[in-house]
């Protein structure tokens, strides 16, 4: 056994791996960190490299850069965190949920390019604890963009760039906030909103905020592939598995090994698929298309929709079993409508976005235009925005951007009144609504919610309600809310039927035939 090198203040030297394709930053990097006790260091210059020299060999501190060849900085971290060792990332420009993706696990830092030798060394002193002097949140700030402040925990006023979450209003931070709880864990996240509110840039951020950032993310959008290549699409197939199955093919389920999954406009998937979702989300496997051979699949799961899935489930379009296990932690994306001064940072945000794919010379959006984008009802949400914004600049070509340069068509949009908000129950005032009617079967009046309130007499309601003018679908209608009602028995009663049926008024027969019928 090689005897263990020994430094002049009589501790062993350690081990450190330096990962950049700049090999002038590499050594200067070393001569840097050797005064503080470190072996002459290990250094790669490309991803592969690098990953291969952890799986063979233990170090007690690597340094990366976060843009390598063949990949990213993050996979290095990634090798580095699964053998515990302390990490520092260089970059000359960090990505928000770059940061706090990086900084969450205790071990890891930051460095800005190009690196000074004092921030070098004070960071690595840090890491091992010899220098207890906290770095300022100024300094992580400046990694960021200008204006904006670094704040651990609630990272929500992110930098310009084109897959950045921009915004600061009060709902935005709530669900950032609830979106940094999640994204540390692997459950299946289930995201809401309107069209155009940006339900995919958040997946994004769930993805790269989470230990799988490392890997791939690959999206999907449920009502844009036809169903008949939806499955293929999914699973994947083998050669031969049907009419011009010329050669096997990988899904994106496949695709998406280890990392995450983004299904789009989920209630749109067909039944049939609905069901096989389902075994991938309960017991993580897969068959190929025209496969008898199950696959593993390591992934996490992030859907979205804006349609209201509980009335999918009763119109019996949508698998109630598939709505819960996808329904683990709800993210409602507020309509931009709602965001307030959200829409001007938003605007800012897409005139810079603007310039630089354009060309274009933009310096800002006048007092009169602002005021406008404000009063605007934006029901296109977002991308909408963003639309109007890159049509805005285009026309503008340089300087202040004014009411002068707003197109006739758009100028006309913006002025058209604000249509009445479609009225959908959400969830829970199904489930308010569900009990009045209830009690009203039952022949009880005593209310106690907010809607139940609002109705003085829940009897009434359910016997004299004026038929709507364009009608109902009273099929449907009654067997929502029977399916409803056994749900909550079941629920209520621990899946234990004999219960479920007594607290439905029901033979147990009666119940399981209308289980089975469902």
């Amino acid at each position: 056994m090689l005897p263990m090198l020994v430094s002049t203040e009589g501790r062993p030297f350690m081990r450190a791996l330096l990962v950049d394709s700049d090999g002038r930053c590499r050594s200067k990097l070393d001569q840097w960190i050797r005064p503080l006790g470190f072996d002459p260091a290990t250094q790669a210059e490309d991803l592969e490299t690098a990953l291969k020299v952890l799986e063979k060999r233990d170090f007690d501190l690597v340094i990366t850069a976060l843009d390598l060849p063949g990949g990213s900085g993050m996979d290095v971290l990634q090798a580095s965190r699964s053998k515990q060792i302390k990490t520092l990332v260089m970059s000359g420009h960090f990505e928000t949920q770059i940061v706090t993706s990086i900084l969450r696990v205790k071990g890891n830092e930051i460095l800005e390019k190009p690196i000074e030798k004092s921030a070098c060394q004070r960071a690595v002193k840090q890491l091992f604890g010899e220098d207890k002097t906290p770095r300022p949140d100024a300094e992580k700030s400046a990694l960021l963009a200008p204006d904006e402040s670094y704040q651990p925990m609630k990272p929500v006023a992110l930098p310009a760039g084109p897959n950045e979450v921009v915004g600061r209003c009060e709902a935005l931070q709530a669900l950032m906030e609830s979106l940094f709880k999640v994204a540390e864990t692997d459950a299946e996240v289930l995201i809401l909103g309107e069209s155009g509110t940006g339900k995919e840039l958040i997946a994004r951020a769930v993805h790269v905020s989470s230990h799988r950032a490392h890997r791939p993310f690959v999206a999907v959008n449920a009502a844009a592939v036809p169903e008949t290549l939806l499955e293929s699409e999914l699973f994947g197939h083998t050669r031969g598995a049907f009419t011009g199955a010329q050669s096997k093919r990988k899904g994106l389920i496949a695709a998406a090994e280890g990392g995450t999954l983004f299904l789009d406009e989920i209630g749109e998937m067909p039944m049939g698929q609905q069901a096989k979702l389902l075994r991938v989300l309960q017991e993580k496997r897969f068959t190929p298309v025209g496969s008898d051979q199950d696959i593993e699949a390591d992934i996490r799961i992030v859907a979205a929709t804006n349609a209201n899935l509980l009335e999918l489930v009763a119109e019996k379009k949508f698998r109630v079993d598939l709505y819960y296990r996808l329904n683990v932690f709800p993210l409602h994306l507020p309509p931009l409508r709602e965001r307030g001064e959200d829409i001007l940072l938003l605007a800012d945000h897409f005139v810079g976005l603007a310039n630089a794919k354009h060309r274009r010379s933009v310096t800002g959006i006048d007092d009169e235009l602002r005021a406008l984008l404000m009063d605007y009802h934006w029901p296109g949400n977002v991308r909408q925005l963003e639309n109007a914004i890159d049509r805005l600049v285009i026309e503008t070509m340089e300087g202040m951007m004014t009411l002068a340069h707003l197109p006739v068509d758009l100028r006309a949009q913006f002025h058209e009144p604000p249509q009445p908000d479609k009225k959908v129950e959400d969830e829970d005032s199904i489930d308010r609504l569900v009990r009045v009617l209830a009690k009203a079967l039952r022949g009880e009046t005593r209310v106690s919610s907010p809607l139940e309130e609002a109705l003085p007499d829940p009897h009434r309601y359910v016997l004299q309600a004026p038929l709507p003018p364009d009608g109902v679908e009273m099929k449907s209608l009654l067997q929502g809310l029977e399916n409803r009602l056994i749900d909550q028995a079941l629920e209520r009663c621990g899946d234990n039927r004999n219960q479920a049926a007594q607290l439905l008024g029901l033979k147990r027969t009666t119940l399981v035939e209308k289980l089975r019928k469902r």
